[in-house]
C-alpha cells in the first residue's frame, strides 16, 4: 500500500511548480542571482502552517526567498475559484492583508534579516470566467493582482504571475 502525504499534486499545483522551475532557470543568473529560493509543500491540518482556526486554511505551498537583507515567505494557494463570489467574504484571499503585521512582530524578535510575509491565490479559474462572477464584475486584471489574486492560465504574453510574486507585491 502506498500513501502520499500530502497527496500528489493536482493540475494547478503542478502548473505552478513547473512554471516556478522555468522561472528559476530563466532568472537565476539575473533577477534571482542574489537569492536562495526554496519551495516547500505545506502539510495539512495539525502538522502544517495554517491560518484561521475556525476554518483551517493551510496554503498548499510555502515559497521562501532568502537574500542578504530579507527573508520573504509567501504562502501560495493554487485554487479553483468557480464558487468564489466576493473578495470581502473570502478570508483566504484577504490573508495577505493580515500578514504584514505578523511579519513586523516576527522581525522585531528575530536576530538577523527582516522577515516579509505574503500570500497569493493562484486562480485556476480563468480571468474571464472569474471576472463575470466575482463581486460586481467590474474588476480588471490589475484589480485582482492588487488583491493578490493571480491567474495561472493567461494567454497574454505580458502577464507574468511569478514576476508579481517575486517582486514582493502584486504591482
Amino acid at each position: 500500500q502506498i500513501t502520499l502525504s500530502p497527496p500528489g499534486l493536482n493540475d494547478g499545483e503542478k502548473r505552478f511548480v513547473d512554471d516556478l522551475k522555468a522561472y528559476w532557470i530563466e532568472e537565476k543568473d539575473d533577477a534571482l542571482a542574489d537569492a536562495e529560493v526554496f519551495l516547500l509543500r505545506n502539510q495539512s491540518r495539525g502538522t502544517g502552517v495554517g491560518f484561521f482556526e475556525s476554518s483551517g486554511f493551510y496554503p498548499d505551498f510555502i515559497l521562501w526567498i532568502k537574500t542578504a537583507n530579507v527573508q520573504r515567505i509567501a504562502f501560495i494557494e493554487p485554487h479553483g475559484m468557480l464558487n468564489a463570489v466576493a473578495y470581502q467574504r473570502d478570508a483566504k484571499a484577504q490573508l495577505h492583508e493580515q500578514l504584514p503585521e505578523l511579519a513586523r512582530k516576527i522581525s522585531q524578535r528575530a536576530k538577523g534579516p527582516n522577515v516579509s510575509l505574503d500570500s497569493f491565490i493562484l486562480s485556476t479559474t480563468p480571468y474571464g470566467e472569474l471576472r463575470e462572477r466575482y463581486g460586481d464584475g467590474s474588476w480588471n486584471i490589475e484589480d485582482f493582482a492588487d488583491r493578490h489574486i493571480l491567474f495561472l492560465n493567461r494567454d497574454d504574453d505580458d502577464y507574468d504571475y511569478l514576476a508579481k510574486i517575486f517582486h514582493g507585491n502584486a504591482e
